[in-house]
């Protein structure tokens, strides 16, 4: 008889370690959710045909002539305009600035069309075309907002990520007390913009894949944000810049972790940890124009000059804190 009792505690052993072996195997296989902040700055000469480099910068047609195009994203453009054409006016240059988006910038360096074009996140491998130098102006923090009814105030990352994978499919799943009072299916809104570059939304979640079946994608920023004002159970993601006063009176900001972006310090020294990187470009080599890089030296040694209410964090403030930089290309997180 006890023979028989140490035969099933030794197969219980075997079980309980298989199994759990099994689940380390298992743990271990199972992917990161969140995606890579930046990419590596090698240039992708294999994208260009013969000749592209010493092709010069040509305008679109109904330009006509000014001294310098500039294409800027739709999170710096309002930071710049006013910059740019002041700068123009005192030195007596015509400058054509417009507001685009990443997909624009991509079309206009893919044709050598601008002299300057800006871009609302890291360059993807496929955007480092040769002689294209990128300059990091700073980054703006993203936040996840909720509707204002919503009880629920903060999340941990591992819990916004669940959201929006599906792994928590109901608001009630949440360790929070508070969110048991809401009923239902949690309804995730993305906006998948830039897919093929790292940072913004994906570093909360790499990719559509690993994305829950339930998300609602939207095309654009005031899709997101009516959408989520209209949905007690819905979450969304968005520029902090893009929340005015008047935006908070329909939607809320859902801390992570117990951090909210404004509170100082906490984005530029890594702890808050989802950002836009605001960058623009100019050439080198035969498509260098000496009037683009002075007002992009002009840009960049005037951040304190950048509008509050855009919550644009300096490149410089990100070197003091330690994060890493090639060039003028922030590169990297600072080391923890």
């Amino acid at each position: 008889m006890e023979l028989v009792g140490r035969c099933c505690w030794a197969l219980l052993w075997v079980i309980f370690f298989q199994t759990f072996s099994m689940q380390a195997v298992a743990d271990s296989l199972n992917p990161s959710l969140q995606g890579p902040a930046f990419s590596e700055p090698k240039e992708s000469k294999w994208l260009v045909s013969p000749g592209w480099q010493e092709k010069s910068i040509t305008y679109p047609s109904h330009l006509g002539s000014p001294d310098l195009f500039v294409s800027l994203d739709q999170h710096f453009y309002p930071a710049a305009k006013i910059l740019i054409e002041a700068y123009g006016k005192k030195h007596g240059l015509s400058i054509v600035v417009v507001e685009g988006t990443c997909g624009t910038s991509t079309g206009l360096i893919a044709s050598k069309g601008a002299d300057i074009a800006g871009f609302c996140c890291p360059p993807a491998l496929s955007d480092r075309l040769p002689g294209l130098v990128f300059h990091t102006v700073g980054i703006i923090p993203n936040v996840l907002i909720a509707h204002p009814t919503n009880p629920v105030d903060n999340l941990s990352l591992q819990e916004a990520q669940h959201l929006f994978s599906g792994e928590i499919p109901y608001w009630n799943g949440l360790a929070d007390p508070k969110a048991q009072s809401v009923k239902g299916p949690v309804k995730p809104i993305t906006r998948m913009h830039c897919k093929i570059r790292p940072g913004h939304w994906r570093l909360l979640i790499d990719n559509e894949d690993l994305h829950s079946p339930m998300i609602h994608n939207v095309s654009s920023i005031p899709d997101m944000m009516d959408t989520v004002a209209a949905d007690p159970k819905a979450v969304g993601f968005l520029a902090r810049w893009l929340l005015t006063p008047k935006q908070l009176e329909r939607l809320k900001i859902l801390t992570l972790d117990n951090l909210h972006p404004d509170q100082s310090g906490v984005v530029v020294d890594g702890r808050y940890p989802l950002y836009n990187v605001v960058n623009i470009t100019t050439w080198s080599g035969a498509s260098q124009k000496e009037e683009a890089q002075k007002l992009v030296r002009y840009l960049l040694s005037h951040q304190e000059s950048y509008d509050p209410a855009m919550f644009i964090i300096p490149a410089d403030h990100l070197r003091k804190a330690g994060w890493r930089f090639v060039g003028d290309e922030l590169i990297g997180e600072p080391d923890s």
